[in-house]
């Protein structure tokens, strides 16, 4: 059982008495609130709450000889305790000129201590079981701002556009003391202090042998003259190393803009949806140069890749024999960057008498478009198809859809 406090606070400035009569600010209001938030969210194989954390938890297996088997499933933490964010926002509403210009604007910053995560385990596990802990101490610091302009307001024609944006970074202020200096490697990325909960942990990719084609990576290693780390290109896939890149998943803003048009009876929505300043991990298109699948679709890069007559290929040989020529690493890293036409709407507001005679106050006929196209890096990759940028074979992109309706008021 935790408890966890809150307040908050606004100030209609608008209507004090210096403000009452400005011809300029319409509405101003400043606004703060601060609050705890706990969480002890744990799932049990990745579906059911685990209310016992605490405990280990045993699970029947079959083995294949029809035999049950009493195993270890979850191994519980007596020290486990609630994970907690502190929530501080504070920010400011203006609308300006009659309400013409609208602006909203906050700053907004979590700390998130205790975190829950699973902990690194032995080896000689081989993933039978978990077990959950408090790692470390998080922050996430940002601002994000939004504003509306109506650019014409008449009685026939409105104009009127909007935009949005949010910047935050995002830092991880304290590991446990064993991982301080290595860092805690999940998947693709590496959790260090004073770096970011996204970062990629990759092997680098050196570019391409043009004598035969073998993919190239760099390694570390300990000069015996110097005793100085150098790094050194090898062809050798399990001894080239894994590298904190310095590159994140999460980019540096994202948001939307959009404007709405209205002329008499006609009126037309667009609304576009961004983000830049981030990268991804393309694994499909990795996958796609697979070297170990007879039978399977290429990536229409092939033509790309070494082969005898093109030496000077950006992309490596594709070998069935050499499994780890498309292995993981940064040549697969990408620019998460992209601009989306989310949707457009076009409607017609059919006269009364016309919805009178057919025994209704207002009929509305529309024309929608939705996740009509995508600008990003590369045809084929959606950067919103994952939050952690690591494109998913079973994952669908967001399907486009058009559709027409009809709205019937009574």
């Amino acid at each position: 059982m935790g408890n966890f406090y809150g307040l908050g606070a606004a100030w209609n400035v608008a209507k004090e008495d210096f403000l009452k009569d400005n011809s300029v600010i319409s509405s101003l209001k400043l606004k703060a609130s601060y609050g705890q938030q706990g969480n002890d969210n744990i799932l049990l194989d990745g579906t059911n709450r685990d209310y016992y954390a605490y405990q280990d938890i045993y699970g029947i297996n079959n083995f294949g000889d029809g035999k049950p088997v009493l195993s270890l499933k979850k191994q519980g933490n007596k020290d486990l305790k609630w994970e907690t964010s502190k929530n501080l926002n504070a920010g400011f509403e203006i609308s300006l000129l009659k309400n013409r210009i609208t602006l909203n604007a906050d700053y907004f910053e979590r700390k998130v201590s205790d975190m829950i995560y699973t902990l690194p385990l032995p080896p000689s596990n081989a993933g039978s079981y978990v077990k959950y802990g408090n790692i470390g101490d998080m922050t996430n610091r940002g601002v994000q701002a939004n504003i509306n302009v109506d650019i014409f307001r008449t009685e026939q024609f409105q104009w009127s556009v909007y935009a949005n944006a949010t910047h935050y970074k995002n830092k991880i202020t304290r590991l446990p003391a064993e991982q301080r200096n290595t860092g805690l490697v999940t998947g693709l990325f590496i959790l260090t202090e004073g770096g970011d909960r996204y970062t990629y942990y990759l092997k680098e990719f050196a570019g391409v042998n043009p004598d035969n084609g073998d993919a190239l990576w760099y390694r570390t290693v300990i000069n015996p003259v110097t005793q100085q780390q150098e790094r050194v290109i090898t062809n050798n896939y399990k001894e080239a190393t894994d590298y904190n890149t310095g590159k994140s998943a999460i980019p540096k803003v994202y948001g939307g803009f959009g404007t709405d048009v209205t002329y008499k009876r006609f009126n037309l929505a667009v609304n576009f949806a961004y983000q830049f300043g981030g990268y991804g991990y393309d694994d499909i298109y990795r996958s796609l140069f697979h070297s170990d699948t007879y039978g399977s679709n290429y990536s229409t890069d092939l033509d790309k890749t070494w082969t005898p007559e093109n030496p000077t290929a950006a992309l490596p040989r594709v070998d069935l024999t050499a499994t780890n020529q498309n292995g993981n690493s940064t040549l697969y890293l990408i620019k998460s960057d992209y601009i989306s036409l989310q949707d457009v709407t076009l409607s017609y507001q059919l006269p009364d008498a016309f919805a009178q005679q057919a025994g209704l106050s207002g009929l509305k006929v529309y024309f929608t478009g939705n996740n009509l196209y995508l600008w990003s890096k590369r045809k084929g990759y959606d950067p919103r198809a994952s939050l952690t940028g690591v494109s998913d074979p079973y994952r669908y992109s967001l399907l486009s859809s058009v559709s027409v309706g009809f709205k019937l008021t009574f």
